[in-house]
């Protein structure tokens, strides 16, 4: 077998966060071999072999758009125009698969045996703020590059609204040598899976259905050596010092009265530091064993009432824009941005000359020390925690099904899922009242800035009760008609997004306090098809 797909979109100004964008390309192509051999050693004895290839390629990309950065305005109007911040994108996927299934039926069993091997091979290249990113106070300002605001200032004196013209801007950099940073990554993984499954017919009215999967998903690792860091956490000791105000000055860590400097819990953000690593991001997860359980009961014997219920875990694979996100990591990449608001010194064309250029190339001022005088902002680490475990699901189910009359069936079925250990971010690096006025600001570990930190810190919890009335087809005529009631309860509906909109959630240390309805939480749902024949 071999599928073969290639498609394009282009839309003339969607390549960018603001009203006005720059033309976007996005070319999609994807191709999938797979092979199949089976073989029959005796009529109870099936063996199966597949073997598969799948390669995807995705870009989001505008040759006309290169070197041009994007604008906003931070007036009333909020517009802008340029070029998206996170393009261009280029991804490359590559799956090379492998699996085997033995199936043996023996007496009132039906046994099935097997495993799978899959190696990935992704190379992607996010090229994040490489063209540059500026803000201007007013939409003056924006049309005479930054110098409205500045000639006002010049004019009136700069008093406690010296902005100059430039509210902000910002850029990739490699700190280490004032160049570009190196975007592309090319990961690689292994994965391997393996299952036993009994179906097994105790008698003409009950059937078992018993199997245990075993899943390892390997932690990635680039292609080239010594250009991937992730940040680790340190040691539980406490009490936590070696504390610094929000502006670098050394202080007491009792100076904030919230700070719990003696909660291991921040003891381990405390120490937490970036290290370079060519293999083992994080720790290898070796345990994770899924039981699956479930009957099918003929109470009758008649099979017009049929009761059935199972139990199953089922591991949820981390999927790769969590991890590959630590391209963005110290110290070979930083985002620098420079403005009023991060460094106290006005901005402008006439005091930066150069700063804003078309094709943008002045990534290398974005270290510059005129432009942070008081030193380079604190990285925003992708912080992936070493003890990162598999997310899993444990699914349940037990519903019952009658035959009402002849082609017509009922069943009732009540369906969960609890979500364990799943996946999100957290910001460790902060504590309630950090910003209190009854203290300094002063962050657990001094040396970043927010903790973009993906661990095992979320749950959730789905609950659903489902109605379906079922007609067989006969007569020109069958229908399916279903009735959900259900809740889905959760701290987080979304890796990357909390359900304030922000980058963690409420509280820190009681991640439950978010515990509510999921952003995808519907109540009542209804959904009916019917198939009939035409009686023309």
């Amino acid at each position: 077998m071999y599928l073969f797909e290639d498609t394009k979109f282009s839309c003339n100004f969607c390549g960018s966060d603001t009203i006005f964008g720059v033309p976007e390309d996005n070319p999609n192509r994807a191709q999938t071999l797979g092979l199949t051999w089976s073989h029959t050693f005796s009529p109870t004895v099936l063996n199966q072999i597949k073997g598969g290839y799948v390669r995807r390629k995705a870009n989001f990309v505008d040759p006309g758009s290169e070197g041009i950065p994007e604008f906003f305005t931070i007036d009333a109007l909020v517009a802008g125009f340029g070029a998206f911040t996170a393009i261009p994108q280029f991804f490359t996927e590559n799956q090379f698969q492998g699996k085997d299934d033995l199936s043996v039926t023996k007496g009132r069993h039906s046994l099935k045996f097997g495993g799978e091997y899959r190696r990935t091979r992704n190379g992607s290249s996010f090229q994040a703020d490489r063209n540059g990113n500026f803000a201007s106070w007013s939409v003056e300002d924006l049309i005479t590059d930054g110098m409205f605001t500045d000639q006002v200032d010049n004019y009136f004196g700069s008093g406690a609204n010296g902005y100059g013209g430039w509210y902000y801007a910002g850029a990739a950099v490699n700190p280490t040598n004032g160049q570009l940073p190196g975007f592309y990554r090319g990961y690689r993984a292994n994965e391997v899976g393996a299952y036993a499954q009994d179906d097994w017919r105790v008698s003409n009215h009950l059937t078992l259905n018993l199997g245990l999967r075993w899943e390892y998903f390997g932690p990635p690792h680039n292609f080239k050596k010594d250009i991937d860091s992730n940040y680790y956490f340190g040691t539980p000791v406490t009490p936590i010092t070696n504390c610094v105000t929000s502006a670098g000055v050394p202080i007491n860590c009792n100076a904030n009265p919230f700070l719990p400097v003696n909660s291991p819990f921040y003891a381990y953000e405390a120490t937490a530091r970036p290290e370079v690593r060519n293999t083992s991001l994080w720790n290898k997860d070796l345990n994770n064993f899924a039981p699956r359980v479930g009957f099918a009961w003929d109470t009758l014997g008649t099979q017009k009432f049929v009761i059935r219920g199972g139990f199953g875990i089922f591991y949820d694979r981390l999927y790769n824009n969590v991890f590959e996100n630590i391209r963005f990591n110290a110290p070979f990449y930083a985002d620098e941005t420079a403005g009023v608001f991060v460094s106290g010194v006005a901005l402008g064309p006439l005091k930066q000359p150069g700063l804003m250029t078309i094709p943008f190339n002045s990534n290398a001022r974005f270290i510059d020390p005129t432009l942070f005088p008081n030193g380079l902002p604190k990285p925003i680490p992708r912080h992936i925690d070493q003890n990162l475990v598999t997310a899993y699901y444990e699914q349940y189910n037990f519903g019952t099904q009658y035959e009402l009359a002849k082609d017509f069936a009922l069943e009732a079925n009540y369906v969960g899922t609890l979500g364990r250990k799943l996946i999100g971010i957290l910001n460790r690096n902060t504590y309630d009242g950090r910003t209190s006025g009854a203290g300094p600001s002063i962050r657990p570990n001094p040396t970043i800035n927010s903790d973009n930190a993906r661990g095992n810190f979320y749950s959730s919890n789905y609950n659903a009760l489902n109605l379906t009335l079922r007609k067989r087809f006969s007569h020109g005529l069958s229908f399916n008609a279903n009735y959900t009631y259900a809740k889905a309860l959760d701290e987080l509906s979304d890796v990357f997004r909390s359900k304030t909109a922000q980058i963690s959630a409420t509280d820190v240390q009681n991640i439950h306090y978010d515990y509510g309805p999921a952003n995808f939480d519907i109540r009542h749902r209804v959904v009916a098809a019917s198939t009939m024949t035409c009686p023309c």
